[in-house]
């Protein structure tokens, strides 16, 4: 949902127009929708002992990442172009989505499957 948002904010010219207001609600409400998806993918699915310490890893690498990108997409927002930060977030959420329906699409993604046991099934291929 948010690669559509990130790829639907590219033509857009006025960034007061309705629609601009509507394409930036969902890439807010997809954000956080995935922020909570994956922790409760995490607390379903990791073994009680290290949920906590999983859980402050993904905010401390997604911590890192928000402030490389920040660098890397106002580099990017400066010389080439006002649009392109979107179109790298669009990128790299279109990419995850591909890597993660190849992996449903080979067997290795299972209902009740944990996060330890998909690592070690990508691992052994």
């Amino acid at each position: 949902m948010r690669a559509f948002a990130m790829f639907a904010f590219y033509p857009l010219e006025d960034p007061r127009d309705f629609f601009t207001l509507g394409i930036m609600t969902l890439m807010i409400v997809s954000a956080i929708g995935e922020n909570v998806c994956l922790s409760a993918y995490f607390c379903r699915n990791l073994p009680k002992n290290i949920r906590g310490t999983l859980l402050g890893v993904n905010t401390a690498l997604g911590t890192i990442g928000m402030f490389f990108f920040s660098l890397v997409g106002g580099h990017l927002y400066d010389k080439v172009s006002h649009k392109a930060p979107f179109l790298l977030v669009g990128a790299f959420d279109l990419l995850f989505l591909i890597l993660l329906l190849s992996l449903a699409a080979c067997g290795k993604l299972k209902e009740g499957t944990t996060v330890l046991q998909t690592q070690k099934l990508i691992d052994d291929s």
